[in-house]
């Protein structure tokens, strides 16, 4: 039993010789979903922590991991247009795939409407709220996501970003078809570009001078900034040679992209601990660039970065990562309310620690759960009526 537990260990942490290209990619979404989890765990469900010192420092650092969202939208922009620029390169008048409303539906919607299910049955029977089986309702359809409806984020408050990401889907293919009689780089620069430009100019013309202006910045529209990052990424990645010889010196690059989200998360502290001297546009645009430099790891197999991201356990949370994003935040909150509320960051740092920690964990169990026995077999599934049916391969 010994020996089976730390062959366990070993296969789960140890550092592999050599990492793959799609191993390094769930390596780092496994490192924005940590990211996530612990801004949520140790800052956004205890704001009014009163260490001062470097607690206060890391506690606010912490805090900063919300930018992991960011990083996740910069490696679906890569991951879901990749399919698109690779095809274009075949075929420059090409607009769409076979089979990519179904591969993204079966991917987001399952899992999404479960958990919606569930949270609703978890309010009407743990407590009788029909007003939040209300505001599920309402989420079933991402209502709250262009309507202001605060108390809906009651429900659950990381709602919104999947509506971004639907949105990205959603026009992907349409600006793919609008420019379909454009050359390939100059598909790419249009759709990069309006992806950065639009929601800056949307969020400063129709958001700061609003009473919701956080409401604002973040949703659709405002949110898809740093989708541009990963499809800028996909273009050249689709054109960089296989030869080990055009790849291996570019992951260099990917080690300033984790230098740039330290900085990032470094500077969005600091605009939480209300030394508010710089726009939160810095961090938000420095974290989509660094995540796109960080994707530069994927061209070298055998970079140490390439390597350290393909740890087993680090994909695997990767892997998982949509399962916990759906789930960790009400589990945090409530087990946060019925350990005392806000109050627990004021009495000691081991209770502190303690209400933080053991909800991330169940969590973490429980999108383990949800990942193996629901959504991956409905991927499976859906993946192989795709390729048996002539249509959809």
């Amino acid at each position: 039993m010994k020996n089976s537990f730390a062959t366990w260990l070993r296969n789960k942490f140890v550092l592999p010789s050599s990492g793959h290209h799609w191993d390094c990619l769930d390596g780092l979404r496994g490192m924005a979903i940590v990211m996530v989890v612990c801004a949520h765990a140790f800052y956004y469900t205890s704001p009014n922590i009163r260490y001062a010192g470097w607690p206060r420092v890391a506690h606010a650092f912490l805090g900063a991991g919300q930018l992991g969202v960011q990083v996740f939208f910069v490696l679906s922009g890569f991951l879901i247009s990749q399919t698109f620029f690779a095809a274009k390169l075949k075929d420059p008048q090409f607009y769409y795939p076979n089979g990519y409303a179904t591969r993204r539906f079966l991917k987001i919607i399952p899992p999404y409407y479960l958990a919606i299910v569930l949270l609703s049955l978890f309010y009407w029977f743990g407590g009788h709220d029909l007003s939040q089986v209300k505001n599920g309702l309402l989420w079933l359809a991402g209502i709250p996501d262009f309507i202001n409806i605060p108390e809906a984020y009651g429900f659950n408050g990381v709602f919104w970003s999947l509506w971004v990401e639907v949105g990205f889907y959603l026009l992907l293919p349409v600006f793919f078809l609008g420019l379909r009689k454009c050359s390939y780089w100059l598909t790419a620069t249009a759709i990069a570009l309006l992806l950065l430009i639009v929601p800056f100019l949307t969020r400063h013309y129709f958001s700061y001078a609003t009473a919701d202006f956080l409401f604002k910045s973040a949703r659709f529209p405002n949110g898809l900034t740093n989708f541009s990052w990963g499809v800028l990424f996909a273009c050249i990645y689709c054109v960089v040679p296989l030869d080990a010889r055009y790849r291996g010196s570019l992951a260099v690059i990917g080690y300033a992209g984790i230098g740039g989200l330290l900085a990032a998360m470094f500077l969005d502290a600091n605009y939480y601990l209300m030394v508010k001297r710089i726009s939160f546009e810095i961090p938000l645009n420095l974290s989509g660039i660094s995540a796109f430099f960080a994707l530069f790891f994927i061209f070298n197999s055998s970079a140490l970065g390439t390597r350290f991201f393909s740890i087993p356990l680090i994909r695997y949370l990767g892997i998982i990562s949509y399962e916990w994003f759906l789930f960790h935040l009400v589990m945090l909150d409530h087990f946060r309310t019925w350990m005392g509320g806000i109050a627990y960051s004021t009495q000691n740092m081991e209770h502190y620690l303690f209400v933080a920690l053991v909800p991330m964990v169940f969590s973490l169990l429980f999108a383990m759960v949800i990942y193996h026995y629901f959504s991956a077999p409905i991927i499976r599934w859906g993946r192989n009526r795709l390729t048996a049916t002539p249509q959809g391969t």
